[in-house]
């Protein structure tokens, strides 16, 4: 653990994820589900805090719409699933919030003023970019306190935020003076800035950005459903606030003005992954629009069926549409990916480079392709070969950079039980090696020297468009010297 929280070598080493990494090895050893949990756990905690926070603010009928749409929306089950921090990053951003709209009703709180800046620091000790999700809940709390209390609320409540906001830094300093005493400043500056090549000047080209977010967001949707949904957060940010709930526009607002301040600075594009911490506001407007548009149907419906719109009426019709609106969703969730569409370089094809060589694979034969490319190879090799576990990753020229991950196969779909087992020992089998070629990228063109790295016989079983497929008749090496 003091190892941890001493070392940031990459910025993708979310550090308090790692640290909660290493309390679950500690626990349940590497078993991948266990390694999960972390992410998973988080995730499953963000739905009833986001519900809660929709509900104190935008009423029930928006949190239930508004959890549906986080809960399955296929992007954040995606992170939900795999261990990194995300999903840590957006619990603790919901617990800012909850504690936000506490303390603009009761300002004079140490404990919610604590609780507040914990978070705040937490969050920046999981990852850097909790500076955009600060930045939003600031805004959003001064925005709503002056929506309340008028300009004179605002000036001490701005002062207090101000001071809370210097502790809750200073608890991040805490948590970084560790790894700044072992490596100096320069790590964890080099995580603290938009990484270069997210660094764009701005263009017409970012109008539409949020377009592409959104499509990638949800990339198991069809296109029909993500215009409607688009639709309702529209809906939703029109809808005027009620008594002392404000508008969900106050919140979009809040969030836009947080990542206006900080492209002033320098426009960066906001990748789909990172803009991930505006999905929950953006499906909390999005709920609050189903609302809107569930009352004035219920509101139209009640002149022709008085029972309709008295109140068990409404609470019938509100749970159907919310459960026909989760079936809908999961249905869509649970269904293959077959477009890949989430990445532009899914066009590639893949799919043939995996079925041409589940094809070829016996229990106890590996599999390997460039990194990150696996996930979408997995997923095709799954339908027609069990996978019985990741085998490890392969540096074919001997650099990290161009990292290869290798996997084992177990047994055919379909097979008996008693065959769905691969040999013990060591890895005797053969390995295929798919190498998907980039149009975009004309200098990972290593797939010679990585067949030519190896002496035994080999042969090239498939070559498409989006690829080719090597075959290694004679790889003896065990699964645990490929890292």
């Amino acid at each position: 653990l003091a190892a941890i929280a001493a070392s940031y070598d990459d910025p993708n080493n979310h550090v308090l994820h790692t640290l909660l990494l290493r309390v679950a090895y500690r626990f349940g050893g590497t078993s991948l589900v266990v390694l999960r949990q972390p992410a998973f756990l988080s995730f499953c905690l963000l739905l009833p805090a986001l519900w809660w926070f929709a509900r104190q603010e935008y009423g029930p009928t928006a949190a239930v719409f508004a959890t549906a749409f986080t809960g399955m929306s296929p992007m954040l089950v995606e992170y939900a699933t795999v261990a990194r921090g995300y999903t840590i990053l957006l619990l603790l951003f919901m617990a800012v919030l909850l504690c936000g709209r506490m303390l603009v009703r009761k300002p004079d709180s140490r404990a919610l003023w604590a609780t507040w800046a914990a978070a705040v620091a937490l969050g920046f000790f999981t990852m850097p970019l909790m500076v955009l999700p600060a930045l939003t809940a600031v805004a959003w709390m001064l925005l709503v306190r002056w929506r309340e209390g008028g300009r004179a609320a605002v000036g001490p409540f701005a002062v207090k935020t101000a001071v809370w906001s210097v502790v809750a830094l200073a608890g991040t300093g805490v948590l970084y003076a560790p790894i700044i005493a072992a490596e100096g400043i320069q790590g964890v500056h080099a995580t603290l800035v938009v990484e270069g090549e997210y660094a764009v000047a701005a263009s017409p080209s970012l109008l539409l950005h949020p377009f592409e977010v959104w499509d990638d967001w949800h990339f198991k949707h069809p296109s029909w459903a993500k215009g409607v949904l688009w639709a309702l957060v529209v809906v939703g940010a029109a809808v005027p606030g009620q008594g002392s709930r404000p508008r969900v526009g106050v919140l979009l607002l809040a969030m836009g003005l947080a990542t206006a301040l900080l492209m002033a600075t320098r426009p960066f594009m906001l990748t789909p992954r990172l803009a991930l911490w505006m999905a929950p506001l953006v499906m909390v407007a999005a709920g609050v629009g189903v609302a809107s548009v569930l009352e004035g149907a219920l509101e139209r419906a009640g002149a022709r069926w008085p029972r309709v719109a008295a109140a068990p009426g409404r609470r019938i019709a509100t749970c159907a549409a919310a459960a026909l609106v989760a079936t809908v969703l999961v249905m869509w969730s649970v269904q293959p990916v077959r477009l890949l569409g989430w990445s532009p370089k899914a066009r590639w094809r893949v799919h043939p480079m995996a079925f041409a060589t589940a094809e070829r694979m016996e229990p106890g034969d590996h599999f390997a392709t460039y990194s990150w490319v696996a996930n979408f190879v997995v997923i095709r090799v799954r339908e027609r070969l069990r996978i019985e576990s990741d085998a490890g990753f392969y540096h074919p020229l001997g650099t990290p950079d161009e990292r290869w991950s290798v996997h084992r196969v177990s047994a055919r779909r379909g097979t008996s039980a008693d065959s769905r087992r691969a040999p013990e020992g060591p890895a005797e089998g053969r390995l295929f090696v798919m190498y998907p070629r980039d149009p975009d990228d004309a200098d990972r063109s290593f797939a010679s020297e990585f067949v030519d790295a190896h002496p035994s016989d080999h042969e090239l079983i498939a070559a498409f468009d989006g690829g080719l497929v090597y075959m290694l008749k004679e790889w003896t090496k065990h699964p645990r010297r490929l890292r």
